[in-house]
């Protein structure tokens, strides 16, 4: 039977709560909220402080967002707002990460790289042709996971700028103790998007919910 409180309609106001703690994170020190965003590419900032100390690594990847690119922040957001897809993608995590078989005092980190195709299979293979005649309209899009990462890995310095402090997991580890999910793995999940200097990524914390690792339990045992 499904979990009843995993709606996959969540309101608007449910959907922007959770994209704010998604992409609060300032893009320098990953320790308070973003306040400020930088002009052209929309990365959050707590301080200008944090802005001007981050612009020599950050100015290697900053360009102006296409204005008809898919808005890569507000779609993780919009991503893990979702209770069931974040019950989805929660399972997928322990099984990759071989959660189940490891300590839950170990902060765990993932890694998810992200991209878009559309939505419609028809539109996926008139521009998989090469031959193809690809007008300007815009197609109807869907965001895809294409792999989960156990471990850091460079994508050209962005998984160094991703990846939260020792001392913050710390942190947070011990709120999470305090509030009684100390039996529950809490780490962080990172997406990532795009290639060269056009990548892209955002970090949140997570901790896996216990409905998930029964889902993970049941899908381990077939």
């Amino acid at each position: 039977m499904s979990d009843p409180s995993l709606n996959p309609y969540p309101s608007r106001k449910e959907v922007k709560q959770v994209r704010r703690e998604v992409l609060g994170l300032c893009a320098k020190c990953l320790l308070k909220e973003g306040v400020k965003q930088c002009s052209k590419c929309k990365f959050p900032y707590c301080s200008r402080e944090c802005q001007k100390e981050d612009w020599p690594e950050h100015k290697q990847r900053c360009s102006p967002r296409i204005k008809s690119a898919p808005d890569f922040y507000k779609l993780c957001g919009n991503l893990m707002s979702n209770p069931l897809l974040r019950r989805y993608i929660e399972v997928l995590i322990i099984l990759k990460l071989d959660l189940l078989h490891k300590p839950v005092e170990e902060p765990f980190r993932a890694q998810l790289i992200i991209g878009y195709e559309p939505a419609s299979i028809v539109d996926f293979f008139r521009i998989s042709i090469p031959s193809a005649i690809i007008d300007a309209s815009p197609l109807q899009g869907m965001l895809q996971i294409y792999h989960i990462i156990p471990e850091g890995m460079d994508f050209g310095g962005v998984s160094e700028t991703t990846a939260l402090p020792k001392s913050e997991m710390e942190k947070q580890r011990r709120e999470a103790c305090l509030s009684g999910w100390e039996a529950l793995p809490f780490g962080s999940i990172e997406f990532i998007n795009g290639t060269g200097k056009t990548l892209s990524g955002t970090t949140t914390i997570l901790l896996i919910q216990e409905a998930s690792m029964d889902l993970a339990r049941q899908a381990n045992e077939l």
